[in-house]
């Protein structure tokens, strides 16, 4: 543009020697028209520069806030891989619990059974020896009372051949100084 104005100027120098009056006046309106769009370049030209510093500073603070927000984006990456690869980690661990704990619950369960029948198996055990011990209780009580009874008959007896024996004894002590012994 500057380059244009000289040379402009330039020849216009050169022309104003051998140049009439009305081409002069007219070389100098387009002068000072060129001038003035120089003037107005000039002031759009800082306009221009204003906005692009303004635009730089801008763009420098959003570049700023863009390598943040990637920073920030790349953290969160990392935290969220992290966190995912620690998700699967205690998914699987609890699957495998889960495994472990239904097949602990089925084995238990089977077992629990088996007790519960086994169980089953001592009631009835013990509810027949308890038959069996009531009815040997009533034996017992059955021939408690025949021994009982068997005793007092003995004593019975026992009183009577003592009863018969003192009889004897008295009858035949009359018996006893002449010649016969009486036990």
């Amino acid at each position: 543009m500057k380059n244009n104005i000289l040379l402009l100027l330039f020849t216009i120098f050169l022309f104003t020697s051998c140049v009439s009056p009305k081409v002069y006046k007219d070389l100098e309106g387009k002068y000072t028209n060129l001038k003035k769009e120089n003037r107005n370049l000039s002031n759009e030209n800082e306009t221009l520069l204003s906005a692009k510093n303004k635009a730089e500073s801008s763009l420098k603070q959003l570049q700023k806030k863009y390598d943040e927000a990637v920073a920030q984006r790349d953290k969160l990456q990392s935290d969220y891989k992290a966190l995912k690869t620690n998700y699967e980690n205690l998914k699987a661990s609890y699957e495998a619990l889960e495994e472990n704990s239904s097949t602990a619950i089925a084995g238990n369960s089977k077992k629990n059974r088996e007790l519960l029948a086994q169980l089953e198996a001592k009631e009835l055990a013990l509810a027949s020896e308890n038959e069996r011990l009531e009815t040997l209780k009533k034996e017992l009580e059955n021939r408690s009372k025949r021994v009982e009874e068997l005793e007092n008959l003995i004593a019975e007896k026992e009183a009577a051949m003592t009863n018969l024996k003192n009889a004897i004894s008295r009858a035949l002590s009359d018996f006893e100084g002449k010649g016969l012994t009486i036990e």
